[in-house]
């Protein structure tokens, strides 16, 4: 999965891992959408949403994986 393969490029490159932060939850009860950033060491924040926090960062971290095409 996409958090995985994150982690693991982070841990080989920079030796830390990405870091996750949870900005807001908005919807209804029963429909919640998360917005969460993931950032590593000398890149911006990048955003992501979901249903989930899991889903959510899945989605930032596909996101980061596209932005650094590896």
């Amino acid at each position: 999965d996409a958090k995985t393969k994150l982690q693991e490029y982070c841990l080989k490159k920079y030796k830390t891992l990405p870091k996750y932060e949870t900005l807001e939850k908005s919807g209804p009860h029963h429909n919640p959408i998360f917005k969460v950033t993931v950032q590593i060491p000398q890149t911006k924040k990048i955003f992501g949403s979901g249903n989930s926090i899991k889903n959510a960062q899945q989605n930032a971290a596909k996101k980061i994986i596209n932005f650094l095409e590896f």
